[in-house]
């Protein structure tokens, strides 16, 4: 299992806005995606912004790259990890 966290920010006065598009957009869309095993919305407040944390559990990278296919997983970031076999 594979976590992996994402982080954007808003001027605070958006918060409610951001919080509804990750609620109804973000949150469907990582937990619909093949190979999500879990996806939280976090934030908090600090000096006039709200900086948002999307904390998701994945299968493995291909499920990651369903969802991101343009994101910055490495086609070589799972040789980096320790797998089952090498941890023995």
């Amino acid at each position: 299992m594979i976590a992996r966290r994402w982080h954007g920010r808003v001027p605070c006065e958006k918060t409610a806005e951001y919080m509804q598009l990750m609620a109804q957009v973000g949150l469907p869309d990582y937990r619909s995606t093949l190979g999500n095993r879990g996806a939280w919305c976090l934030f908090r407040r600090d000096n006039g912004i709200a900086h948002f944390e999307m904390f998701t559990l994945w299968d493995d990278f291909g499920a990651i790259r369903r969802f991101a296919p343009d994101s910055a997983v490495s086609q070589n970031a799972s040789a980096a990890l320790p797998t089952r076999s090498r941890l023995r």
